[in-house]
């Protein structure tokens, strides 16, 4: 059985939007760049980007699962320490 965004990509373009194609945008969307420009380069839909079931959000659910964050998200504590340790390493970077 085919996906339902599946079968609307296929109804708009003739094709569904492969898999390469979603983790590049959603990268290249993670590092800064502009949903239009994105849209506009790869040939995606702007109202797909966004949606539910588009580009974006199903592919971050999919980065999300497959790798573990690497924070002690339940540990205030220790998140405090990596805060104040950035703090400080980042201090040293500023020139005036």
């Amino acid at each position: 059985m085919r996906c339902r965004n599946e079968a609307k990509a296929e109804n708009s373009s003739g094709a569904p939007i492969v898999l390469k194609t979603r983790l590049a945008v959603t990268l290249r969307w993670l590092a800064g760049a502009s949903y239009l420009d994105l849209c506009f380069a790869w040939g995606v839909a702007t109202s797909t980007f966004y949606h539910a079931d588009g580009v974006l959000w199903p592919t971050i659910a999919a980065i999300d699962a497959a790798f573990e964050l690497g924070f002690p998200v339940g540990d205030a504590q220790k998140l405090e320490e990596l805060a104040d340790g950035f703090d400080n390493r980042s201090k040293t970077l500023v020139t005036t």
